[in-house]
C-alpha cells in the first residue's frame, strides 16, 4: 500500500486486505492511519468502531489502534468518546501511559474519575506528580496541590543530569503554576531550549509573570496540560490548550510554539 500513487489506492489495497485476512490489528493500524494523514480523521474513527464492534467488543483493544483511535477523535470534537477510549484501555492494562492520557483528558469534566487513576503519592513518577498537581488545582484541593508539589520536587531532585535537563521545561511551569515567580526564574537558567526554540519561549514567559504573576499562574496552569498532551502523543489536545492561553494573552511565545505541533501525529511518523 506504500508505494501506490494515490490516497485511494492505498485504501483500496487495504481495505482487500481487510476482507481477506479480517480482524488483523496491523491493517486496522494502516487504514487508519492513511486516513488521518489524508485528513480523514472522522473515517479513521468510524473504521476503528467497526472493529472494536466486530472483533474487540470482548476482547482487550489495540494499543496502538486505540491511541490514533483517541487523536482522531479530539480531531473531531469527540473528547468523551476519546475519554471512553483511554479509560477502557487504562482498565484492560494498567498501563501508566494510558492511566495519564485518561487522567488528562478527564481532569477537567470529571476529575473524580481522573483521581481514581492516580498512583499512591510515594509511588509516582513526574508526570503523575504533575497530573496531581493540575487535578488539585482544578478541586481546589490546597493540601492535595501541596503534596503533589513537594512529591514533584522530591522526584526532580533524584534524576541524572539528562533527565533534569529534559524536564527543566515542567519544573519552570511548575513554578510559575504554583505562584514561585523568582524560582521560575532559576528553572529558566536550567532550560537548553524548548521545542528547538531556545529559551526565548521560556524568557518571554517569566519576564510576563513579573508584571502580573496570578495571571501567569492560570496560563502556567493551562501550557502545562499542553506540555502534558504532546508528551502523550496528542499534538490536537496541545494545540487546543495552546489556543486558550493566547485567547487571553497573543503575544505568548510558549504557547504560539505549540501551534508549529503538526496536526496530525500517527504512529507510522
Amino acid at each position: 500500500a506504500r508505494v501506490a500513487p494515490t490516497a485511494e489506492a492505498k485504501l483500496a489495497i487495504i481495505r482487500n486486505l481487510q476482507q481477506a485476512k479480517p480482524g488483523r490489528q496491523d491493517v486496522l493500524l494502516n487504514e487508519m492511519s492513511l486516513l488521518v494523514r489524508d485528513g480523514r480523521p472522522a473515517d479513521a474513527v468510524k473504521g476503528f468502531q467497526a472493529f472494536v464492534s466486530q472483533y474487540a467488543k470482548n476482547r482487550p483493544l489495540p494499543d496502538e489502534a486505540s491511541h490514533l483511535a483517541v487523536q482522531a477523535m479530539l480531531e473531531t470534537a469527540d473528547k468523551p468518546g476519546a475519554c471512553a477510549v483511554a479509560f477502557r484501555m487504562a482498565k484492560e492494562t494498567n498501563h501508566l501511559r494510558w492511566r495519564h492520557v485518561a487522567i488528562l483528558l478527564a481532569l477537567d469534566d470529571d476529575p473524580r474519575s481522573a483521581g481514581a487513576l492516580l498512583p499512591e503519592l510515594d509511588k509516582a513518577d513526574i508526570s503523575s506528580a504533575v497530573l496531581g498537581f493540575l487535578l488539585a488545582r482544578q478541586t481546589k484541593d490546597k493540601d492535595a496541590e501541596k503534596r503533589w508539589l513537594d512529591r514533584f520536587w522530591q522526584v526532580q531532585d533524584r534524576l541524572g543530569k539528562p533527565e533534569r535537563e529534559a524536564a527543566a521545561p515542567y519544573r519552570l511551569l511548575i513554578a510559575l503554576a504554583s505562584g514561585q515567580p523568582e524560582r521560575a526564574k532559576a528553572e529558566l537558567a536550567t532550560m537548553v531550549g524548548f521545542l528547538g526554540f531556545g529559551k526565548g519561549p521560556g524568557a518571554e514567559l517569566v519576564s510576563a509573570a513579573s508584571g502580573n504573576p496570578d495571571a501567569a499562574a492560570g496560563e502556567a496552569l493551562g501550557l502545562l496540560k499542553g506540555s502534558m498532551a504532546m508528551n502523550l502523543g496528542l499534538p490536537s489536545l496541545c494545540q487546543a490548550w495552546g489556543k486558550n492561553v493566547l485567547a487571553s494573552r497573543p503575544t505568548c511565545q510558549w504557547a504560539v510554539s505549540y501551534t508549529h505541533l503538526r496536526a496530525h501525529e500517527t504512529v507510522l511518523d
